[in-house]
């Protein structure tokens, strides 16, 4: 007999080699995958951490009253523009105008009759047609969609351009509104010396057509007055006194109307500057309040960069730890496999040990028939089968 039989040890089959490969190279795929992601994570992370310092950083060396100071700067600009407005006056006590009306009718003379002429040429009526209410009326109407487009497109756009770029307080936006505003105010002006000059020349020519009637005039009344020399010294008292006293009239309504004019004027302008100082004043602090906006929003989004890396970090180091411990699971069991091997080989080489063991423990000591004191002696392996 070949002595005690000993169990055998399967072996590792096709398909079970496959899965055992299988699996420590998807363990292998997972840890890469892991590792991968892991640095991704770490460089998001710095990345966002990074970003919320520089806002941080920008953020304390924001100076609010820079914002506010260029938004003044800008309205004093558009306030003293507006603070500028003319305002018509007439020539005040026209005490020579009403001297001269006087004195033409006291200084009829025989058979002059000077007083039925006008006053010809008058350097101060073209001025006045340049300087008045219903011509600064036409020129604040004419300049109403400048104004209105640099307040409401040119400005406002400015504004929207710089928020959208993340420069709302940058010196490059108070450039381009200042130059927005020169730009309106140059448009103003010219539409305003365009309509004096206009008003200049009508002015020209009325008082031109006036000299002209007078030439015209003063041929008339030569040939008049050579008939009409006692009626007019008759009448020149009288006419004297009261244009006279038309004249001082017209000269304290002028005057009173002056006063009116510019107390309205003063009042006007006055307004038109605190509103465009207020309007900078805003200016300054929307530009503010947007950037400190922009900062707050880059210092959330850096910290929401910053705890999703750290989130990427963490399940890539689990990928990983899951990937290895599929490896190191396909490894165990290889190795358990190679170990029952041994141990299967083990008891195959200990199998005659094993056989002897066993006869010694079941018959006893071989017989010595050569000495007739001899003994039997067994040995026991230490191996318990647990036969009972």
């Amino acid at each position: 007999m070949g002595g005690m039989p000993v169990e055998g040890v399967a072996s590792i089959n096709d398909r079970l080699s496959s899965g055992i490969g299988a699996q420590f190279q998807g363990g292998g795929a997972i840890a890469g995958a892991g590792a991968n992601m892991m640095g991704f994570g770490s460089g998001m992370m710095n990345q966002g951490y990074g970003a919320v310092n520089n806002f941080i950083q920008d953020s304390a060396g924001t100076n609010p009253s820079g914002f506010v100071r260029g938004g003044m700067d800008a309205g004093q600009m558009f306030a003293h523009g507006g603070s500028q407005a003319n305002i018509a006056q007439g020539s005040g006590a026209a005490t020579g105008t009403a001297r001269e009306m006087a004195n033409q009718a006291f200084g009829v003379t025989g058979a002059q009759s000077a007083g039925t002429m006008n006053q010809g040429f008058d350097q101060n009526n073209v001025a006045n047609y340049m300087n008045n209410d219903v011509l600064s009326g036409q020129i604040d109407a004419a300049s109403r969609d400048v104004m209105r487009n640099l307040q409401e497109n040119q400005l406002t756009g400015n504004a929207a351009m710089a928020a959208g770029s993340g420069n709302s307080g940058s010196s490059r936006r108070a450039v381009m509104d200042a130059i927005a505003t020169r730009g309106a105010a140059d448009r103003v002006g010219d539409i305003a010396a365009n309509m004096r000059g206009q008003a200049y020349n009508t002015g020209l020519g009325i008082e031109a057509n006036r000299a002209s009637q007078n030439a015209q005039l003063g041929q008339q009344n030569q040939q008049f007055n050579a008939s009409n020399q006692q009626q007019a010294d008759m009448f020149s008292a009288g006419a004297g006194n009261q244009l006279l006293g038309q004249g001082f009239n017209i000269g304290a309504n002028q005057l009173e109307s002056n006063l009116q004019r510019e107390q309205q004027g003063n009042q006007f302008n006055t307004g038109q500057f605190n509103q465009n100082m207020q309007f900078g004043a805003n200016m300054g602090m929307d530009a503010n309040r947007m950037a400190q906006q922009n900062q707050q929003f880059g210092a959330n989004l850096g910290l929401q960069m910053g705890g999703q890396g750290m989130a990427g970090m963490q399940s890539g180091a689990n990928m990983m730890t899951s990937g290895i411990n599929q490896q190191i699971a396909a490894g165990n069991f290889q190795r358990g496999y190679e170990q029952q091997l041994l141990n299967n080989q083990f008891q195959q080489a200990m199998s005659p040990y094993n056989a002897l063991n066993f006869y010694n423990q079941i018959v006893g000591a071989p017989t010595v028939l050569n000495e007739a004191n001899s003994s039997s002696r067994g040995r026991s392996s230490g191996f318990n089968f647990g036969f009972g």
